[in-house]
């Protein structure tokens, strides 16, 4: 088309062109940019620039406000970024970026925030990041997030690693990680940051009964498959030592299903730790009678049984007026003994029954 010049004479613009202004390139070249600035000054705050959706406030309930859309180009190949940076400075703070819903007010509520990458049809989803940035001489900045105090219940926090429908693929994995200490040459290195999870205080009542309870704190593995073991729950692999319990051993530690202890100290005393527990049944065994002051003995193949190992035994069937006694005569064989002692100067002829013996051993 032809469009008039200043001067009153004719130009020739392209058709091309002036589609390039209107609807964008239809060539191969780089669309038209659009800049939105404001103003700039030596020694007083820049300009400032409003994008504001217009208000609709005689509508009631079926009015809503104007919608502000702020969305990068689409491509067959890499679409447009979108990036909201604030301002730098030389000597002071950079600009805070303030992402929030407006407020609900009376009795509105106010609306979510939300953070999502999107959908994908063939490929993958795009991650969500968020990170502080790294600072060369001070510190780096923290991370909170905190629910919002309420006069009913409060907000839940809940963190989820991704669930697959992919036949064969694992599900994702959810990581807490405390911060490392900085190593030195010349000073004491820094700590590693600790991690805590706590549960919530119960409140107090209208009286010493009526208080709430704490909440609890659940820590479980994932349970397996049809043919497969449930996850294991790992606690203290690393630690120099582990608490459970109240340190003034005024509640109670329940502990239920099968316990197996390496090394168990009772109490805070030299000698107390259990360096080794083990136990065995013998196979049905018939003593024969015994005399006032006869001996009987046999002996039993203990695995792990060494010298001067600590020996308890005991015998499923009554044995009278008899002493019965054990001790490792050899490495792993042990000897039970029964000794009639004569009481009432009669014979004791023992029903048959198994013996059990445990062994324990303390370190020093």
């Amino acid at each position: 088309m032809a469009c008039p010049s200043d001067g009153g004479s004719i130009v020739s613009i392209p058709t091309y062109k002036y589609d390039a202004i209107i609807s964008g390139c239809t060539h191969s070249c780089d669309g038209g940019s659009v800049m939105v600035r404001g103003g700039q000054t030596a020694s007083g705050a820049g300009g400032a620039v409003h994008i504001l959706g217009q208000d609709s406030l005689t509508g009631g309930n079926s009015a809503a406000g104007g919608m502000v859309m702020i969305r990068s180009g689409g491509s067959t190949g890499i679409a447009g970024d979108i990036t909201l940076l604030s301002g730098y400075s030389s000597t002071a703070t950079s600009g805070e970026v303030d992402i929030r819903s407006g407020e609900g007010l009376g009795t509105a509520s106010s609306g979510a925030v939300k953070l999502n990458s999107g959908d994908a049809c063939d490929g993958n989803t795009g991650s969500v990041v968020i990170a502080t940035g790294d600072a060369k001489v001070g510190a780096s900045g923290s991370i909170s997030m905190t629910v919002g105090k309420a006069t009913e219940a409060g907000g839940d926090v809940t963190l989820s690693a991704g669930t697959t429908t992919g036949a064969g693929y694992n599900g994702g994995l959810v990581s807490i990680l405390s911060g490392s200490g900085g190593a030195s040459a010349s000073t004491t290195g820094g700590d590693g940051g600790s991690l805590t999870i706590s549960a919530g205080k119960g409140a107090a009542g209208m009286d010493a009964a009526s208080g709430g309870n704490g909440g609890d704190v659940t820590i479980d593995a994932g349970t397996g498959g049809t043919g497969g073991t449930s996850g294991m729950v790992y606690i203290g692999l690393s630690s120099e030592g582990v608490e459970i319990g109240h340190r003034d051993d005024t509640k109670t530690v329940n502990i239920h299903g099968k316990m197996v202890v390496a090394s168990l100290q009772v109490g805070g005393t030299s000698g107390a730790a259990v360096s080794k527990h083990e136990s065995i049944v013998s196979s049905t065994i018939d003593p024969p009678e015994l005399s006032p002051t006869q001996t009987w003995f046999q002996d039993l193949a203990f695995p792990n049984a060494n010298l001067g190992d600590i020996l308890v035994v005991s015998f499923s069937k009554s044995i009278g007026s008899c002493l019965i006694s054990a001790q490792v005569i050899n490495i792993n064989t042990v000897r039970i003994v029964l000794f009639n002692t004569g009481g009432g100067g009669v014979s004791f002829d023992p029903e048959a029954g198994v013996f059990r013996v445990s062994i324990w051993q303390y370190a020093p």
